[in-house]
């Protein structure tokens, strides 16, 4: 009898190297990201040249909105680049304070559209925005309203000595104004050069949380394409319109982070009823003392920790950008207005717990992002803790301190 066997073929193991991508697609990619980088530089170049710095804010804005990969809406793509945007401009400040070019918008509009584009490479995004829905009116129309709504007094006042006669109704407006200013001069925080900024701004502000001063100085140069000093009437009128500007951002951050807190229960017509609440409430309660009497740190403070709140409550899907949400958002709240930051840091200690099997996944993220973000929040409270004492009696200090007055105001 003739046995059978069954013969198993086995393909031999290739021994080809690896696909490698073709010559022309890698050159193309590399041309890309050449053109990209000059690009970066080239546009803040001309739009500075120009006269037209002031777009290249809303131009970073959308761009980092159109890298997230988070948010239903345009708005809240928006909302989120914002949160990102505060905590990075606060640290990021860090740098213009020592680098030789200050607050000039060339190296700065440059570095950041390089950051951008560098984060885009990194992780293979391309910048795509969601189209807006109905309901995204509701938090714009709310924060327009309040703004207009502030803002009348000063628009109807005669004149400069009108609008400073209004503003001087809150006499830390007077320090807010010099603060913004004095950033501008020296090119960065005041407490890192507290001998020049002294000569400028308030001592008791060398070393006051500035968070809002050097966005609103920033923001400013950009505005007027000039580092150079504007003059007293234009002066007033910018620091006033960053002061409102803070404000309908905090009254945009409440109406949006109830309407993310309500999710898909709230339509159209109940995010109109919201916002509508909520500007009668941001107009006809305490709250405009913030804009009158002159707290725009706290606007700017308690509108991330709206955001933040609304984070926690409802996150964001993918866990890294959580993370790196909540702490761009501890570190503008420490740099905005830091007597929040009791609250915010019970806040994301709850939604850490909550989610620690996501976190635990991502280590890495989670340890850079934990490092960072407890060497930045607190930095503010640093330079004022290791001051030398300042008499309570002296003439600088005791315009700036009143009894009536919170110190942290």
């Amino acid at each position: 009898m003739q046995s059978s066997s069954t013969n198993l073929s086995v393909a031999p193991r290739s021994t080809a190297p690896p696909v490698e991508p073709p010559p022309v697609v890698a050159g193309r990619r590399a041309l890309l990201v050449a053109a990209g980088l000059v690009a970066a530089w080239v546009v803040p170049v001309l739009a500075y040249a120009l006269g037209l710095a002031g777009l290249l804010p809303p131009l970073v804005l959308l761009l980092t909105a159109g890298l997230l990969r988070v948010g239903r809406t345009l708005l809240d793509r928006l909302v989120l680049a914002v949160a990102l945007l505060a905590g990075a401009v606060c640290a990021a400040a860090l740098l213009f304070s020592f680098w030789p070019w200050g607050l000039h918008p060339v190296p700065v509009a440059g570095s950041a559209l390089t950051a951008l584009l560098g984060l885009g490479l990194l992780t293979g995004r391309r910048p795509r925005l969601p189209r807006p829905v109905p309901a995204d009116l509701a938090p714009v129309a709310a924060a327009v309203l309040s703004g207009l709504a502030l803002a009348w007094p000063y628009l109807r006042a005669d004149g400069l000595t009108g609008r400073l006669a209004y503003a001087i109704i809150g006499e830390d407006n007077s320090r807010h104004l010099a603060a913004v200013e004095g950033i501008r001069a020296v090119g960065g925080y005041l407490f890192a050069d507290p001998d020049a900024a002294a000569r400028i701004a308030p001592e008791a502000m060398v070393y006051y949380p500035q968070g809002f001063h050097v966005t609103a100085a920033l923001l400013d140069t950009f505005l007027r394409s000039s580092t150079a000093a504007g003059g007293p009437a234009s002066t007033l009128d910018h620091y006033l319109g960053w002061a409102i500007s803070a404000y309908a951002l905090l009254v945009l951050a409440v109406v949006w982070a109830a309407g993310r807190i309500a999710g898909r229960l709230l339509d159209p017509v109940r995010a109109f009823v919201l916002a509508g609440v909520v500007t009668a409430l941001a107009l006809g309660s305490e709250l405009t003392r913030f804009v009158v009497y002159g707290y725009p740190g706290e606007s700017l403070g308690l509108a991330l920790t709206a955001i933040l709140i609304a984070l926690v409550c409802r996150p964001v899907a993918r866990t890294g950008t959580q993370l790196c949400l909540l702490g761009a958002l501890c570190v503008g709240v420490g740099f905005a207005y830091l007597m929040f930051l009791p609250v915010v840091g019970v806040l994301v200690l709850a939604w850490l717990v909550r989610h620690r099997r996501a976190v635990r996944r991502r280590p890495w993220l989670l340890a850079t992002v934990a490092v960072v973000t407890a060497v930045l929040t607190p930095l503010p409270s640093w330079p004022a803790s290791s001051s030398p004492t300042r008499s309570t009696t002296s003439p600088p200090v005791a315009g700036c301190f009143r009894a009536t007055t919170p110190t942290w105001r």
